[in-house]
């Protein structure tokens, strides 16, 4: 994900409406005026409408928000989800692909008049989306602390610095197997971590769905683990920050060295193949309730050097 300039360019050229709404400026160089808030940050207007009709540009009408919320929404969960870089926002073209592909047929062409809005409401919706995973790491970490019998913190330590053993790339939480390497991403707090993207893209058709490797996804439910087992591994009792992960400054840090654990190595093999890949997504769907409709902090010295073997099955 992530958007250039000339990408920018050429998709706010072709921002006009037959309301005669015309967008204006760089798409990521124009900053809204009143810098309103987005579940905490501030969300850059990208580009401007000059308004001739009255016509505000800062909403949709029922029936597109409708359809963004039943089409659009799941599907940029589900791009941010299987994409490389965990921390950025779907491109303008991204975007723009999206509400061609999944919008119902009288919307189709309308992406031009809505990209100011439409970006606003996916910043909301992808930090949202974040958050999940941290608010699903505090509870099921909760869980393990309670069947366990874990109350206070002397046990809860010794608990999760065996847990933790292993080091970034080879956690002991991340296999199924006691003291053997099996089952990959599949125990039951990475599961039920990850089981909120599912959550989140149930409802995608199955015609309109990509189906790739939810590689940030991943990579998000393990950072917010991450986060969550520190804390208290630190005897710290407030939750503080724990679930709002969208918010955490030391995420472009420290994202990298458990993005790199969906990469490849040297030898050019991944490290989580595709059958381990359906493996762990179907440990993660299965905990998808039905629709009704004192550790070290990883930094990017830690990341993957490429002389990991792949993971186990």
């Amino acid at each position: 994900m992530g958007s250039s300039d000339d990408e920018n360019q050429r998709y706010s050229a072709k921002a006009m409406h037959i309301d005669k709404r015309t967008f204006a400026g760089n798409v990521n160089s124009v900053k809204e005026h009143d810098d309103r808030k987005i579940t905490g940050r501030a969300i850059d207007n990208f580009g401007h409408y000059q308004e001739i009709n009255g016509a505000n540009g800062e909403s949709m009408p029922d029936d597109v928000k409708i359809a963004f919320d039943r089409y659009f929404k799941p599907s940029v969960i589900e791009v941010a989800g299987s994409s490389n870089e965990p921390w950025t926002y779907p491109s303008l073209k991204e975007l723009n692909d999206i509400w061609t592909r999944v919008m119902p047929d009288d919307f189709t062409n309308q992406f031009p008049a809505y990209a100011t809005v439409t970006q606003k409401l996916v910043a909301e919706v992808v930090n949202e989306w974040r958050d999940s995973f941290g608010n699903a790491a505090l509870e099921t970490i909760h869980i393990i602390f309670e069947e366990n019998k874990l109350q206070d913190d002397e046990a809860r330590k010794t608990y999760i610095a065996q847990i933790m053993k292993g080091g970034i790339t080879r956690r002991e939480y991340y296999f199924t197997g006691t003291g053997v390497l099996k089952g990959t991403f599949q125990t039951p707090i990475v599961a039920k971590t990850l089981s909120k993207h599912y959550q989140a893209i149930q409802d995608i058709h199955d015609d309109k769905s990509l189906k790739k490797p939810p590689k940030a996804a991943l990579a998000l439910a393990i950072f917010a683990i991450e986060r969550t087992l520190k804390h208290y591994s630190n005897g710290l009792e407030g939750i503080g920050d724990l679930e709002a992960l969208s918010k955490d400054t030391k995420a472009p840090k420290e994202l990298p060295a458990v993005t790199s654990l969906t990469g490849k190595n040297t030898k050019g093999q991944d490290l989580i193949s595709s059958n381990l890949w359906d493996k762990i997504v179907t440990a993660a769907k299965s905990h998808v309730e039905p629709s009704t409709t004192g550790v070290p902090e990883a930094t990017n010295g830690d990341v993957v050097n490429g002389d990991v073997e792949p993971f186990p099955e």
